[in-house]
C-alpha cells in the first residue's frame, strides 16, 4: 500500500519535474544556426549569395543562388519530390560545386518557403506536371536575365529529372546533364 502511494505521488509530481527541465527554446539553437550561417558565407569579391523571392507562375517563389564568382557557368538545381526542397540541406554538399559554378535553387509551388509564401489554396489546382514544367522555364529565364548568362546547365534530382526531357528545354534555356549515359539516353534534337 505505502509502495502504491509513493508510485501515485511520484506520478503526479512528474508533470511538475518534467516542466521545471522544459524543452529548450528556439534561443537555443541560435548559436547552431549561426555556425551554420557562418560556414555559408561566401566571401570572395566576385561571389553571390543571395536568397530572395521572385514572381513565377503568378506566385512568388523563393530562390537562391550561390558560388565564388559570378562569372561562372551556372547550374539549376531543380529538387525533387515535388515536395523536397534542397536549400535547407545544399550547404552540407554543394560548397565544393560554388568553386566552379554559380549555383540556383528554388522552391517549387507547395514546397519549402515557397508553399509558406503563398495561400495553399490558390495554390492547389495549379500542382500539374505542366505547370511545373512551366515554372522551372520562367525560373531559367529569371536566372539568365538576371545574372547575365547565355545558357544554364539544368541539374535535376529525382521526380525533376522529367524536365530535361520536355520540348520546351530543347534549344532553350539550358543543357542535358553531363555523364555519357544520362546523354546517350536523351534524343539529339533536345541536346544543347
Amino acid at each position: 500500500m505505502i509502495c502504491r502511494v509513493a508510485v501515485f505521488f511520484f506520478l503526479a509530481a512528474l508533470p511538475f519535474l518534467v516542466q521545471a527541465g522544459s524543452c529548450p527554446g528556439d534561443e537555443s539553437f541560435d548559436k547552431a544556426r549561426d555556425v551554420v550561417a557562418d560556414l555559408q558565407r561566401i566571401v570572395t569579391p566576385d561571389g553571390v549569395q543571395d536568397t530572395y523571392t521572385a514572381r513565377i507562375g503568378g506566385i512568388d517563389q523563393w530562390l537562391q543562388v550561390r558560388g565564388k564568382d559570378r562569372a561562372n557557368p551556372m547550374l539549376l538545381f531543380v529538387h525533387g519530390g515535388p515536395s523536397s526542397p534542397a536549400m535547407p540541406s545544399a550547404w552540407q554538399w554543394q560548397r565544393p560545386l560554388e568553386e566552379y559554378f554559380t549555383v540556383a535553387h528554388y522552391d517549387q509551388r507547395g514546397a519549402g518557403k515557397t508553399h509558406r509564401a503563398n495561400d495553399p489554396g490558390a495554390v492547389a489546382g495549379t500542382l500539374t506536371i505542366d505547370r511545373f514544367v512551366e515554372d522551372a522555364i520562367e525560373v531559367a529565364e529569371h536566372l539568365r536575365a538576371r545574372y547575365g548568362k547565355g545558357k544554364l546547365v539544368l541539374v535535376g534530382h529525382s521526380w525533376a529529372r522529367w524536365w530535361r526531357r520536355t520540348p520546351r528545354c530543347a534549344g532553350r534555356t539550358c543543357s542535358t546533364p553531363t555523364s555519357a549515359s544520362a546523354r546517350s539516353s536523351i534524343p539529339a534534337s533536345m541536346r544543347s
